[in-house]
């Protein structure tokens, strides 16, 4: 029998896996120097509109500790644990290896509120 195959980014990336990259800049050369610059990026996603600075979100202490961080509360929805684990899973550490702050307003970044199951898709599109 056949066994499924289950593929995540990071084991077929170590596993000898390569990922291509490409790109053309021949757009950019052409352009009309008599035009004006092209428009600003789009809005940032998620919860990076109010909070668009990375030490908004993690920090990496002296000894190797790391802190994630949102404005967010944890009401009963999992919304911590949804969070850590999008933190540990984007920097590719151990779960258990994430201190995670919640609604702290001397330390997170203003969110604003946490209501209407939205935590966890703003704020782990913003991570």
């Amino acid at each position: 029998m056949n066994a499924p195959v289950i593929l995540d980014r990071r084991r077929v990336l170590a596993g000898g896996g390569a990922l291509i990259v490409s790109f053309s800049l021949a757009d950019a050369f052409a352009q009309d120097q008599g035009t004006s610059a092209a428009a600003p990026a789009q809005n940032p996603p998620g919860s990076l509109k109010g909070a668009p600075f990375l030490d908004s979100w993690i920090r990496i202490d002296a000894e190797g500790g790391i802190t994630v961080f949102t404005g967010k509360a944890e009401l009963g929805q999992g919304f911590k644990t949804a969070f850590q684990q999008i933190a540990a899973e984007e920097i590719d550490v151990p779960f258990e290896a994430l201190k995670v702050v919640t609604a702290d307003t001397r330390l997170t970044a203003n969110l604003v509120n946490t209501s209407g199951s939205n935590s966890t898709n703003v704020t782990g599109t913003a991570l």
